[in-house]
């Protein structure tokens, strides 16, 4: 709002083009791609709707607190990519600290729900304090990754300091695919016993696809850029080029794990919907066969007298 607000006193007849909101379209084409790609995920997390939803609802029951937080985060950077060049820098830094944060609280709040889902369902050890062993990842990853996030962005115009609060930031991304791992692999250990059960589901190993690339991502920024700061190639065209490809890079793979979350997430919810709703199933079909054997009895009993007269 404060955005749109300053770009209506910059411009003061109100005479706003597609190339005032949207500058990146000129100069920054991929970045724009990298906005559609975070509306798509964002429409492939919210728009699905179980059968007992309302239609202008977020939606969701299981998965309707990372619904919400993905509405947050999905509008932040939407905010700021669309009005990257008329948003002060306070608030630019203040929203890019903001959703960083929140990115990393995304995954954990997804390895929570799972935990409540399972704890509904599955006896396991610790099943009522379903988020207790989280909350030490909890304090852990946000405590680094707003400090890294807000150090890093004080020491902007310092590269080779900010470049080490980055990575501060990143650590802590990279930490948050422990307590995700741990959840999955407490749910594939309840799976029925099979030769290659330890594997999971198919959704499971679709997760972990996805947990990989972001961490493979997240480790691979990490490297380069003390790679940068140790050969004290900060500043220089190639460094520059590697921090905006790797940055890229990176947006594209948080964005694909959450894609995968919000996918799991989903389908767990289904789950709750078919629980109340198959009973009713159950009841109506098991009246239908009840019915179907009675007819079929009377019909074999008739067929049976038949047969006794024909061959009598």
């Amino acid at each position: 709002l404060a955005s749109f607000i300053q770009i209506l006193k910059i411009h003061p007849n109100n005479k706003i083009t597609m190339e005032t909101i949207l500058p990146q379209l000129k100069t920054d084409p991929v970045s724009f791609v990298g906005l559609i790609y975070v509306v798509a995920v964002t429409a492939i997390a919210i728009l699905p709707r179980m059968p007992d939803d309302e239609p202008c609802s977020i939606g969701g029951k299981l998965s309707r607190g990372f619904r919400n937080l993905l509405m947050v985060i999905a509008s932040i950077d939407i905010m700021r990519k669309i009005f990257v060049t008329h948003t002060p820098e306070v608030l630019d830094k203040a929203m890019v600290v903001t959703e960083s944060s929140l990115i990393s609280l995304l995954s954990l709040l997804m390895a929570f729900l799972v935990r409540v889902w399972m704890s509904e369902r599955i006896n396991f050890q610790g099943a009522r304090q379903c988020g207790k062993g989280l909350m030490p990842w909890v304090y852990l990853i946000m405590t680094l990754s707003l400090s890294g996030n807000i150090l890093a962005s004080m020491f902007e115009d310092q590269r080779t300091i900010n470049h080490y609060f980055w990575i501060i930031k990143k650590i802590a991304e990279a930490l948050s695919f422990i307590p995700v791992d741990q959840t999955l692999q407490m749910l594939s250990k309840a799976m029925p016993a099979a030769p290659r059960s330890k594997r999971g589901s198919v959704l499971v190993q679709m997760v972990y696809v996805g947990e990989y690339y972001a961490l493979l991502a997240h480790i691979t920024d990490i490297c380069c850029r003390l790679y940068i700061v140790f050969n004290i190639a900060d500043g220089t065209k190639t460094a520059i080029h590697t921090e905006w490809t790797l940055s890229m890079n990176n947006h594209f793979a948080i964005f694909t794990r959450i894609l995968c979350h919000s996918v799991f997430l989903n389908l767990l919810d289904e789950t709750h919907h078919l629980n109340d709703y198959l009973p009713i199933i159950d009841k109506k079909s098991s009246d239908k066969e009840a019915g179907d054997s009675k007819h079929h009895g009377q019909d074999g009993k008739e067929s049976a007298a038949l047969v006794t007269t024909a061959s009598s």
